[in-house]
């Protein structure tokens, strides 16, 4: 199956990096996927929904650096399961996630001054403390619209959902962060 997808992408560039997400990350995505399937065999058909998804929207791979790949690699992979399951069983499902690594500390420049470097890096710290306390769907609409910049009708397929469903979830989120953060903390997010 991985060589019909493989196959399918036309750009030389986009099949490489979906065959390294694959041989990198696919194995712990069916990790990821049997966590929430509780079946090998399911497991992998997920994993494999995943890769496809993540074939059909490789551009957004393109000059990401590790912890930026395994992050969107996690959120597609575990929103392959949840509609594997949702299709299979026609429930909800709830997982945990711990997204320790999403967000990287903003590293020294030297045209910055320590101060500000200094005060980003505790905005990010924060920030990372009240995505956490983000329901899963919350977090990965929040992550998916201002961290990677997809657009709402982009983060339909990713999250299987209606876009009006998103835009809500975006919304609520929102809220949630104004109320962890607090209205100063919040406006230098600039959701």
């Amino acid at each position: 199956m991985i060589c019909e997808i493989l196959l399918a992408i036309e750009s030389e560039e986009e099949r490489s990096t979906v065959e390294n997400i694959y041989l990198e990350y696919f194995p712990k995505m069916k990790r990821l996927c049997y966590n929430i399937l509780k079946h090998p065999e399911d497991a992998e058909d997920a994993a494999m929904n995943a890769i496809a998804r993540i074939a059909d929207n490789a551009e957004k791979f393109l000059g990401k650096d590790c912890n930026e790949t395994a992050s969107l690699v996690v959120i597609y992979t575990r929103n392959a399961a949840i509609s594997f399951y949702n299709r299979k069983k026609r429930t909800a499902v709830h997982t945990s996630y711990d997204e320790s690594d999403e967000l990287g500390e903003i590293r020294a420049d030297e045209s910055q001054d320590v101060e500000r470097i200094v005060i980003n890096n505790e905005t990010v710290a924060i920030l990372r403390q009240a995505l956490r306390q983000l329901s899963d769907e919350q977090r990965d609409a929040i992550m998916l619209k201002y961290y990677y910049g997809y657009r709402y009708s982009e983060m339909t397929e990713i999250l299987c959902a209606d876009e009006s469903t998103i835009r809500m979830r975006v919304f609520r989120a929102k809220n949630k962060l104004r109320e962890l953060l607090g209205d100063e903390v919040y406006e230098r997010m600039q959701f």
